[in-house]
């Protein structure tokens, strides 16, 4: 998979007009299944759904829960209904810093952000893209920065991944790049290939 290719200016463009068109909408607790999920130092835990997401969460023993640990400070709570991911609220410290609501179009899904208080809050959005019931793309953006994952199925048990992190306009636009192969069962991951800015300085 040779991701340079893709037009990520229209992504940009794409999410920028989505995120202007959508506004922020109160979501009460009642008849939302809760969930949470304990931030560690990982910038894309919770947000990413893919398997390399999983295979992180995997590998740092990172899990959904219905409850939340006593004392703990820095967490997601997730919103589903029937399975269906609704909101995710990022609290650090005990207070809410910022919420991403979804937002279904079509085989996508929108997780854009907002403040406490339902205005504009400067971070990721994230867009998850589906065929059928497979993820096949998912990708993070802010401003003109898009980091971006591409699933290809190999087989019944592997599939092929890439993942680019990608200034659009940029003097140096690469500033990232990875491959690897995932096998879904065990949820492992072997890399193939990895370079990024600071090997070429």
């Amino acid at each position: 998979m040779y991701l340079k290719e893709y037009d990520f200016a229209s992504l940009v463009k794409d999410c920028k007009e989505i995120r202007e068109k959508i506004q922020y909408k109160d979501v009460f607790e009642c008849g939302y299944g809760k969930y949470y999920i304990s931030a560690k130092d990982m910038p894309f835990v919770g947000y990413f759904q893919g398997y390399f997401e999983q295979t992180l969460q995997k590998k740092n023993k990172i899990k959904e829960s219905d409850k939340l640990r006593a004392k703990c400070k820095n967490y997601l709570e997730i919103y589903k209904s029937d399975n269906e991911l609704i909101q995710i609220v990022n609290y650090k410290k005990g207070r809410i810093d910022c919420i991403h609501q979804c937002y279904y179009d079509g085989n996508k899904i929108y997780l854009l952000p907002f403040s406490g208080e339902g205005g504009f809050y400067p971070t990721y959005s994230y867009v998850v893209v589906y065929v059928g019931s497979e993820i096949v793309e998912e990708y993070a953006i802010s401003g003109n920065q898009v980091i971006f994952d591409k699933y290809n199925r190999i087989d019944g048990r592997h599939f092929e991944f890439a993942r680019i992190n990608y200034v659009v306009g940029g003097t140096v636009p690469v500033l990232e790049e990875r491959k690897g192969i995932i096998n879904i069962d065990t949820l492992d991951y072997s890399e193939t290939y990895y370079d990024d800015l600071l090997r070429h300085r």
